[in-house]
């Protein structure tokens, strides 16, 4: 079953990858801080400091960039979909084949390539942690403060990371079966460091600037 769902979402994969991304997938990681804090500048920092040039982003840094967007979290929602048909129960085999045939689900990943995608990643990951009611890490405080900075840097990417993906880890707390006080210290762990990087996006004056692939803005 693993493997013929395999073949189904890598068939909606190749469907929809294009090895030359829109400009808006790429425009996401144009934006920098050369010019003081703005929203979702920490992407496009990233790939002005791999190009090792300020006036000119490699074309196949651009292409990376949505590249990886798009097909790590369809990779770690295969790796829910597989985990889904190990569990063996009728439900979970169900819900993975939901998940690997919806046409919305690989398709839209790919499509759309957009970074707020990494927060399903993130999701995926709190989710492997918070959820199984046996074997949690012992150092659990110490992954989740890991993971709650590992979510304030994807909001400097794209705030829509947590703001989407975040409001279901707060669901999956919800629902586990732990006790209130547990739950609400895991919540403040996951979550004052991505308000903490709401509030810096929200208080500065600065405007997001644009960026072209053959031009530059002019400071404010």
């Amino acid at each position: 079953m693993t493997g013929l769902l395999g073949v189904v979402v890598a068939y909606q994969v190749l469907a929809q990858m294009r090895f030359r991304p829109d400009e808006m997938q790429v425009s996401y990681w144009l934006v920098t801080y050369d010019y003081g804090f703005v929203r979702r500048g920490l992407g496009g920092e990233i790939i002005q400091l791999l190009s090792g040039r300020a006036d000119r982003v490699p074309t196949w840094l651009t292409y990376l960039a949505p590249w990886s967007a798009a097909l790590l979290p369809a990779i770690a929602l295969y790796l829910v979909i597989a985990a889904l048909v190990r569990h063996g129960t009728r439900s979970s085999v169900a819900l993975a084949m939901l998940l690997a045939c919806s046409p919305w689900t690989f398709d839209a990943l790919i499509a759309y390539g957009r970074p707020d995608q990494f927060g399903l990643v993130w999701l995926i990951t709190v989710g492997a942690v918070l959820l199984p009611t046996r074997g949690r890490p012992p150092a659990l405080v110490a992954v989740l403060t890991v993971l709650g900075l590992a979510g304030g840097v994807l909001t400097l990417v794209h705030e829509a990371s947590m703001g989407i993906w975040g409001i279901v880890v707060l669901v999956l707390i919800a629902v586990a079966d732990t006790a209130p006080r547990t739950k609400v210290w895991e919540s403040l762990t996951l979550f004052i460091p991505v308000g903490g990087r709401y509030w810096r996006s929200s208080s500065s004056d600065v405007r997001i600037q644009h960026w072209c692939t053959n031009s530059r803005p002019l400071p404010p």
